[in-house]
């Protein structure tokens, strides 16, 4: 289920699949025409951020993709459910977090997305634009890479953070912990 304010905004499935004799299902579907997640009919994905009463208890916090993903990170994950990120999702995130910042962690293949067009930037590279125009965030835009080939719900929890920590340190985004626990 997806909250916002304590209100129920719809709510996101994930293809869990079948065992694999003593294996436990991979969670990826069999064939294109079965969809990884599931969403709600009418929930407001361009509105929505999965774990917002949570995480606007805390000074930085992660947008990631799924809902696993922040299951993974923990408190200061939030999901867009799915890679797109709309203006009433910048807008949530500055009003709640102008003072401090947020760190970026979206899944390589949607990071990595080659160009369609070579003078066109990439959605990602204009999302990234658009949250550092103006200086939205005091602290800035974490952006926070991953390697090819992996994704953040199956990596365990202290080996997200330890990550996210090395990559602000490298870059100098905040001089104390980002963690909160």
């Amino acid at each position: 289920p997806v909250y916002m304010d304590g209100k129920l905004m719809g709510w996101q499935a994930r293809y869990v699949g079948e065992p694999d004799g003593d294996k436990p299902p991979n969670g990826k579907p069999p064939s294109d025409n079965i969809p990884k997640y599931y969403t709600m009919p009418f929930t407001p994905r361009n509105s929505a951020l999965y774990n917002y009463d949570k995480a606007r208890q805390h000074k930085f916090v992660v947008l990631m993709e799924g809902p696993t993903d922040v299951w993974r990170l923990g408190a200061q994950g939030l999901s867009s459910l799915g890679a797109a990120v709309g203006t009433k999702h910048i807008q949530l995130l500055t009003a709640l977090w102008v003072d401090t910042g947020i760190g970026l962690m979206l899944d390589p293949d949607y990071v990595n997305k080659p160009r369609k067009q070579p003078d066109t930037p990439t959605t990602y590279e204009t999302l990234i634009a658009t949250l550092r125009r103006d200086g939205m965030f005091k602290w800035g835009v974490l952006e926070i890479p991953l390697p090819e080939g992996t994704d953040p719900g199956a990596l365990p929890t202290d080996a997200l953070w330890e990550h996210i920590e090395a990559v602000a340190a490298a870059s100098g985004y905040h001089a104390t912990s980002l963690r909160e626990e």
